[in-house]
């Protein structure tokens, strides 16, 4: 009986832990792809103002 009750808390552990694997990749998932976006934004901000100011100066 008792080989049954640690064999369900392990099995349980498991899956609890694959939960928490999963949960943790998917945040990982959303801060990288929010990085990558802010990146994107920041580097194309950069050639905007560096377009904005040439043409300031030109003129």
């Amino acid at each position: 009986m008792s080989f049954n009750k640690n064999a369900i808390w392990y099995l349980n552990c498991i899956c609890r832990k694959e939960q928490l694997i999963k949960v943790l990749l998917w945040r990982l998932n959303i801060n990288a792809f929010s990085l990558t976006i802010i990146i994107f934004i920041l580097s194309n901000g950069e050639k905007l103002g560096q377009k904005l100011h040439f043409k300031q100066q030109s003129s």
